[in-house]
């Protein structure tokens, strides 16, 4: 009698301290990748689309501070807002995307090429979004130089050494937009 149901609320405080230690370590963890995360890593609410937390890495990518994106007004971060809406429809369909590729617009106006992926998660009965947005520009501009390198030996064969310095120069500015 007694034993038994001491043992049973035992039992149960034992795997309720367990269920507690198990969740704790889950958001830690999810803690630490958040703010150790180099990517943007934003959670916005699926309602309104507003920042409910942002990782140093949007703030970097972004030129955002914390302050501006969690503030008043909401801020707009999607280069192209068709591309955006049709993220959110796909996201409530499946819950879940990756890698799609998007324009991200940073605090100066320009935009980047970037990769977004996303998931929904429920909290207190609010429906949120956690994405994460990869900065392509520098992959981008790898791919350039290495083409533009490739092309300027093919144009080097038949070229004097002045006329392939001007086409450097050229291939240069164009790749640093500094024209």
């Amino acid at each position: 009698g007694e034993i038994g149901v001491f043992l049973d609320q035992e039992r149960l405080f034992e795997e309720k301290s367990f269920a507690e230690y198990a969740l704790s370590a889950s958001e830690e963890k999810f803690s630490k990748a958040f703010k150790a995360s180099p990517d943007s890593i934003t959670i916005t609410r699926l309602s309104d689309g507003r920042f409910i937390e942002v990782n140093d890495g949007f703030c970097r990518i972004s030129g955002y501070t914390r302050e501006e994106a969690l503030g008043e007004p909401p801020i707009d971060v999607w280069g192209d807002i068709e591309r955006a809406r049709d993220l959110a429809a796909e996201l409530k369909r499946h819950s879940f995307i990756r890698d799609r590729e998007v324009l991200f617009r940073v605090k100066s106006g320009r935009t980047i090429h970037a990769s977004y992926s996303g998931g929904l998660i429920e909290l207190n009965g609010e429906t949120y979004v956690v994405s994460v947005v990869r900065d392509l520009t520098e992959k981008d501009r790898a791919g350039t130089i290495m083409l533009a390198r490739l092309e300027l030996r093919e144009y080097a064969v038949g070229h004097t050494a002045e006329e392939v310095m001007v086409k450097a120069l050229d291939e240069i500015e164009a790749i640093t937009d500094s024209r």
